[in-house]
């Protein structure tokens, strides 16, 4: 691997997300393991009385940057 390329292995650092499992309309998020990283996995949790998937991705993974960067604008 190069210097410039991402670290998206098994022992890549990871960081995670969370996403909401349902739209505001009721209707359940489909979702699927990440093509990028190998350190993809997924957690559904109750949180407060909401579902969320919990996503984990490589940090340097770039469905993960884009992932995050959605959700700071969501906010």
């Amino acid at each position: 691997m190069s210097a410039d390329s991402p670290n998206v292995r098994d022992s890549a650092p990871v960081g995670w997300v969370e996403l909401a499992a349902f739209e505001p309309d009721g209707t359940p998020v489909s979702f699927r393991p990440c093509q990028e990283c190998t350190s993809w996995h997924a957690e559904v949790m109750n949180k407060d009385g909401y579902v969320f998937v919990r996503e984990w991705h490589a940090v340097d993974c770039k469905t993960f940057r884009m992932l995050t960067a959605k959700t700071v604008r969501e906010q």
